[in-house]
């Protein structure tokens, strides 16, 4: 609930902190810290007969990977259409809004008679000014996720990471992670926090975020934040 409120997600909120947001500050503090009380209670809910209920189905196996693949299209294809529905419903009904239409001028592409060579503004505007489109961030985001995948073997996760850190934080401090869940945290942290690849992901997105707000002249720090904001972003 902080994080939405600070506006972003959980790597939204590694990305609004490296632009220099207060509020993504105050909320990664207190999302670390609720990281490892809420994976013992992830834990501690699935030993008991209400955390087994349910399945947990590996599609290739059941259906083969053709199989499976036909099934994961499908599913995207009954998301897209109901996407599309809902937006020519929206549009109907007068509460659409242009995926661009919250643009602010400065992130528009500029006028085709500015264009002039490679090596202009023109270009520099497009690359490290003008806002990525949904479908070129979605284009950008796949492949990344999908070399994450190749070369680690694992899915793209942000929040894991903050158990770890949390772990290595406190544990020095007398700090008890006793709990089974948490063997494999501890033996992460013993061994550094830059041996595992999510931190290292994760300080990616703080540092690339604080990179693409320099490159585009908008760096500031905005950490005028009231009580009653801290409140709420815990």
């Amino acid at each position: 609930m902080g994080m939405m409120i600070s506006g972003g997600c959980a790597s939204g909120t590694l990305t609004d902190m490296g632009e220099g947001e207060g509020r993504a500050m105050v909320s990664l503090i207190f999302f670390v810290l609720a990281a490892a009380p809420g994976e013992w209670a992830r834990y501690a809910i699935d030993q008991t007969s209400f955390g087994k209920i349910g399945f947990r189905m590996y599609l290739p196996d059941t259906f083969g990977y053709f199989g499976a693949l036909l099934i994961s299209l499908a599913a995207v294809g009954l998301i897209y259409w109901y996407t599309i529905y809902y937006e020519n419903k929206r549009k109907v009904e007068g509460t659409y809004m242009d995926p661009e239409g919250d643009w602010e001028d400065f992130e528009k592409p500029l006028k085709d008679e500015e264009k002039t060579s490679f090596f202009s503004y023109h270009t520099y505007h497009k690359l490290f000014i003008e806002r990525f489109t949904f479908k070129t961030g979605a284009l950008l985001i796949a492949i990344i996720a999908t070399f994450i995948v190749i070369t680690t073997g694992k899915a793209w996760g942000v929040t894991s990471s903050f158990t770890l850190w949390e772990v290595a934080l406190l544990k020095p401090l007398g700090v008890n992670f006793s709990s089974p869940v948490f063997t494999s945290i501890v033996e992460k942290a013993n061994a550094g926090l830059l041996s595992d690849g999510g931190t290292i992901r994760n300080i990616g997105l703080v540092l690339g975020g604080t990179v693409a707000f320099l490159m585009a002249g908008r760096m500031s720090f905005k950490i005028n934040l009231a009580k009653k904001d801290i409140l709420f972003l815990h």
